[in-house]
């Protein structure tokens, strides 16, 4: 149960943070990438592991969130330092 609620609410902090990362700019960019890299290595443990159905597809869902997340912190970088 705690896993469950952990992914989740991992899942909310890395939609929130992206839908404020939408401006093209690089606030707050550590803040940025310690909840995708946090959201990833935890998820990727809980998939790595023996965990329910629940988990493992919550877990899923919440790898994808991060790797979308992680997609758009790389290309907000590179905007900024190379296609400035």
């Amino acid at each position: 149960m705690f896993k469950n609620l952990l992914l989740i609410i991992l899942i909310i902090i890395n939609s929130i943070l992206f839908s404020l990362f939408q401006q093209d700019s690089i606030d707050m960019l550590s803040l940025h990438i310690i909840a995708a890299s946090f959201t990833t290595i935890i998820s990727l443990l809980y998939l790595i592991t023996r965990v329910s159905k629940s988990t493992m597809y919550i877990a899923l869902i919440s790898l994808i969130v991060a790797a979308y997340h992680i997609y758009l912190i790389v290309m907000t970088v590179y905007n900024n330092v190379y296609a400035s």
